[in-house]
């Protein structure tokens, strides 16, 4: 395939993602500035989602010329004498800003892609990540750009799905538009 520039389209050269460790004390107010955050990304419960592994946990921040553009909290969990496991990130990356629109396909890539540089390829484990389930993306074009960027789905965990339910309704609208299952 050729790279021959075309006139008239040609785009400045974005600057590579850049991956920081976060210290726990500052997670809060890094992950607070993402309204895809969950509690699953919360300090309190990582930490005790990580205590109840036995594992580590590790706060990255994704950064573009000193710009958040992703967050994401890891739970390491190690095996004995090798130093590398299983790098687990619950409801994230955290990728859809409070103060901006979501991000583009290219720039979801970006952030797989150097997450998994980071804690695979680098590391050397392997990383599993599940998405928020109120994450507003489209859940057939995350798949495939997870797969464009190494990722496999898997077999081995159950689908996890989350629905949102606007409760500023009215308490009769809210009801009648639920399934007959749930209004009880």
């Amino acid at each position: 395939m050729s790279s021959m520039p075309s006139f008239g389209s040609a785009q400045p050269a974005r600057a590579p993602l850049s991956v920081r460790v976060v210290p726990d004390t500052d997670w809060p107010a890094c992950a607070q500035q993402f309204r895809d955050l969950s509690f699953e990304q919360s300090l309190t419960y990582g930490r005790a989602a990580t205590a109840r592994i036995g594992g580590k946990m590790c706060c990255l921040a994704l950064e573009r010329d000193g710009h958040l553009v992703a967050a994401a909290q890891v739970r390491i969990k190690t095996l004995p004498g090798l130093g590398r496991g299983i790098a687990w990130i619950a409801s994230g990356p955290l990728l859809l800003p409070l103060d901006g629109p979501a991000p583009e396909p290219a720039v979801i890539a970006e952030v797989f892609a150097a997450l998994r540089q980071q804690l695979a390829l680098r590391q050397g484990h392997i990383l599993r990540l599940r998405l928020p389930g109120i994450a507003f993306h489209d859940q057939d074009e995350i798949a495939a750009i997870a797969k464009t960027t190494g990722f496999a789905p898997t077999n081995r965990a159950p689908v996890y799905r989350s629905i949102a339910i606007d409760l500023r309704q009215d308490q009769t609208v809210l009801m009648a538009n639920l399934n007959g299952k749930w209004r009880t």
